[in-house]
């Protein structure tokens, strides 16, 4: 709603003006000539009021444009009210320097024995001058107290001044010194105007150097500007608060940043007898933070203009972190960039960083300053953990680190793992959590028991493994323990039963056919003579049963062999060598001597010999 106020003006004021507002018109006269300026005020929402306030120059509070402020204390050089600053209640103490010869350490020291300044209010630096600062040591000192400081020059102008409101100071180290200018460059408003776009610019930077683009004076605070802007029409638009802009220029990508939109704004014609276009304008905005040159409109700038980057841009060798535009000191995190995530810290890719980083509910292996997407282990905490495209992973598998090969399980190295493990297709012999490639032996794992060579399971292997003292039959690379036969182990032919060489073993084993003498579990291929098996005694020859019909002496008697087996109820002729002998029994009858029938013809047979 509109409001009407009406101010008289004291004679101290910049030009001596008299502003006189009924309705929405407001009539500035000038004190020392006869002219008279109106001024029209647009704004979104006015106190349903009427206020009359007679503002002279001997009052402080009101020739400072604070009709709704309300003095709560006052003392030789300081006066205390309470206000809102960046949306919170303050009380705040206003040093009056140009007032007073007090030296402000004098003064602070009455503003802290105020019932109402406790540590969280603030202390404001008023000045008549157009320009302000702050020394690091004044800072300091008030920072000592609690409190936060706002800057106010051109202090005693009810309408053009501005406010710098230190809720966070970037850096008390530094002096911080304004000045404002406005429409610098008339060729970016002819350049706006052009596009249809309604706006102002103004510049705030320090009385005493040379700012650099992105030079930042509060982490927190506010910064309210107030100004007559001449030969200007922005008055004939119809402007929304909710619509208004506020952007930062990039002059070294001659591109702006957007910083706010929809914050506090005001404006209105100011009438003159100069019939030159005069409008009043007000932004008030925690994000104007930055020296440099803003620009304040009416709607988004095109695309071709805005520099609005979220990620990192490369500078120098840096890369530098950007949220919507503007560098971000306060970012710590990940970010991707030209192919690699890079590891961010307070803004900047932080090359040193090797570290396992926490990170959206991953964990990522940070080496170089960049996410290591290698298969890799990385030591956190006196322990190897496994990571795998970037982050830590729960699998069980291998992973070569150091020229060694690790095992890991559920992540992490176990250096009590002794099994085999799979890798590539190929199963490997882990022992105290590393691959042993100078293992050949068996190992147990899920229930078998595998043979190990090089460190690795030979599926191809079949034959005898000694572990732990005994010898094992292998085949296709696994223990059998059903196994029982014989099986070929350098050079020899070795016993096993139930999987095992039977070095007690003494007797015949059947392989491939053949009947095999074996002899302390092993082939005795030298062996020629009886061997009992099954109840029957078998004739062997070279560690072979031999199934022919012979004879052979075994413990000091000669055994008639049958089809290679003692034929202990036979009696009959056998031919041994260049003889015949007389076999009675199963065995050669050394005793007899006489006549024996042999295929229907009678023999003569002295002491078991047949003499032809």
């Amino acid at each position: 709603m509109k409001s009407k106020i009406v101010r008289r003006l004291g004679a101290m004021l910049l030009a001596g003006a008299m502003l006189v507002t009924s309705g929405n018109v407001t009539t500035y006269a000038a004190e020392q000539t006869d002219e008279s300026v109106e001024v029209k005020e647009k704004q979104e929402e006015q106190a349903d009021e009427n206020v009359v306030v007679d503002e002279t120059h001997n009052n402080e509070l009101y020739g400072a444009n604070m009709r709704k402020v309300k003095k709560l204390e006052e003392g030789d050089g300081y006066y205390i009210c309470k206000e809102v600053l960046n949306g919170k209640e303050k009380y705040v103490a206003y040093i009056l320097i140009d007032k007073t010869e007090r030296s402000i350490d004098d003064i602070l020291k009455d503003v802290a024995n105020s019932r109402y300044m406790t540590s969280g209010n603030v202390v404001g630096i008023t000045t008549v001058k157009q320009t302000a600062k702050i020394e690091s040591s004044i800072a300091k000192r008030i920072n000592a107290y609690g409190w936060n400081i706002k800057l106010c020059p051109c202090f005693y102008d009810s309408m053009d001044y501005y406010n710098i409101y230190f809720e966070q100071m970037t850096d008390q180290e530094n002096m911080y010194s304004f000045k404002v200018i406005y429409n610098e460059d008339k060729n970016v408003i002819d350049n706006m105007n052009s596009r249809g776009i309604i706006c102002y610019t103004f510049s705030l930077n320090s009385t005493d150097k040379k700012n650099n683009l992105y030079e930042k004076f509060f982490d927190k605070g506010e910064v309210e500007l107030y100004q007559c802007l001449e030969y200007n029409d922005i008055y004939k638009y119809s402007l929304s608060e909710k619509n208004m802009k506020l952007y930062y220029y990039d002059k070294d990508r001659n591109k702006y940043i957007l910083l706010d939109k929809g914050m506090y704004f005001l404006y209105g014609q100011i009438l003159n007898n100069h019939d030159i276009d005069m409008t009043y304008v007000g932004i008030k905005s925690s994000e104007i933070k930055y020296y440099g040159t803003y620009l304040v409109c009416n709607s988004e700038l095109p695309d071709s203009m805005v520099f609005n980057l979220t990620g990192l841009e490369k500078s120098g060798d840096n890369l530098f972190y950007y949220k919507n535009g503007l560098r971000d000191t306060s970012y710590t995190g990940l970010c991707d960039y030209d192919g690699n995530t890079y590891y961010v810290k307070n803004g900047s890719v932080d090359y040193s960083a090797n570290m396992l980083y926490d990170y959206n509910g991953s964990t990522w292996d940070i080496k170089n300053g960049k996410v290591d997407k290698t298969e890799s282990v990385t030591m956190d905490n006196g322990m190897l953990v496994y990571t795998k495209n970037g982050k830590t992973s729960d699998e069980t598998t291998l992973c070569k680190y150091n020229g060694e090969w690790y095992y890991i399980h559920n992540g992490k190295v176990d250096y009590n793992a002794n099994t085999l493990c799979k890798y590539n297709g190929s199963w490997w012999d882990v022992q105290n959590g590393k691959v042993n490639f100078n293992y050949t032996g068996l190992c147990k794992f899920n229930g078998s028991w595998w043979y190990v060579s090089g460190g690795r399971v030979n599926f191809n292997a079949t034959g005898l493994c000694k572990y732990n003292g005994s010898w094992w039959y292998v085949s296709s690379g696994k223990v059998n323990f059903n196994a029982t036969g014989l099986c070929k182990y350098n050079g020899s032919w070795w016993y096993v039963s139930g999987g095992r060489v039977n070095f007690n073993a003494t007797g015949l084993c059947k392989h491939n056919g053949s009947w095999w003498y074996v002899s302390g579990g092993r082939v005795n291929f030298n062996a020629t003579g009886l061997c009992k098996f099954n109840g029957n005694w078998f004739y062997v020859e070279k560690g072979a049963v031999r199934f022919k019909t012979t004879l052979c002496k075994y413990n000091g008697t000669w055994w008639y062999i049958n089809n290679g087996v003692v034929n202990f109820s036979k009696t009959t002729l056998c031919k041994y060598g260049k003889n015949w002998y007389a076999v009675s029994k199963g065995k050669v009858a050394w005793n007899y001597t006489g006549y024996m029938n042999y295929n229907g013809k009678n023999y003569k047979v002295v002491k078991g010999i047949v003499r032809f």
